[in-house]
């Protein structure tokens, strides 16, 4: 009986901000840092009037 083959040492290492790099990735994070932003410039508006 063989044992199952082991991964390959050359295999590439995992890329950093690899969602970066996926298209249908990027509108999601524009989106949600877009969405932190408006939620921190309201609090800092009603702050203000306050």
């Amino acid at each position: 009986m063989e044992s199952p083959a082991a991964p390959a040492a050359t295999a590439d290492p995992p890329r950093k901000f690899a969602a970066l790099r996926n298209k249908d990735c990027r509108p999601y994070l524009f989106g949600a840092a877009l969405a932190m932003m408006a939620d921190n410039i309201e609090h800092v508006i009603t702050y203000w009037i306050r």
